[in-house]
């Protein structure tokens, strides 16, 4: 399901759009100038500037795990300050669950009152156990300032350097 994640994310960009709007595709200037074998537009800007005021995030090290909360207990969100552009990102409590595959797809928004955004997914959960997981990620590539979190309903604030 996680390949589908991607997809969603532009067909919400998309539907979003005003009827007759015209949506252009990234130009492809043929040069790749991080190395990262991408060569549309200038891959250069990511840590300042997103030229769509959606600035797609590297998302790394997410996990899950059977945390220490009762049933009943509130989510509770953390996003840290872990360098220039990153935060580690912890939601305790996030569901039930017990050994799923983690999924994270994340993006800042840095026009009007900026915010982060991760979608997470926890499929293919086939244990036969049950617990409150505890689910967290790093996230990297935002550009300074202050942004509201937002992980699966739950938001906090945090400021990126």
């Amino acid at each position: 399901m996680l390949p589908l994640v991607p997809a969603l994310l532009a067909f919400l960009r998309l539907a979003a759009c005003p009827p007759g709007a015209l949506v252009l595709a990234p130009e492809d200037t043929g040069v790749d100038d991080t190395g990262t074998g991408d060569t549309s537009t200038d891959d250069t800007a990511s840590m300042g500037e997103c030229e769509s005021g959606i600035c797609p995030l590297e998302v790394s090290e997410a996990w899950a795990e059977c945390g220490d909360g009762a049933w009943g207990d509130p989510r509770v969100l953390t996003a840290t300050p872990a360098g220039p552009g990153a935060l580690v990102v912890v939601l305790l409590h996030a569901q039930s669950g017990c050994c799923p595959t983690v999924g994270v797809v994340a993006e800042a928004h840095v026009r009007g009152e900026p915010f982060v955004e991760a979608f997470v997914d926890l499929s293919m959960d086939d244990c036969e156990c049950e617990c409150l997981l505890d689910v967290g990620f790093r996230l990297d590539e935002i550009p300074a300032g202050t942004y509201a979190v937002r992980v699966m309903g739950v938001e906090t604030t945090a400021t990126v350097e």
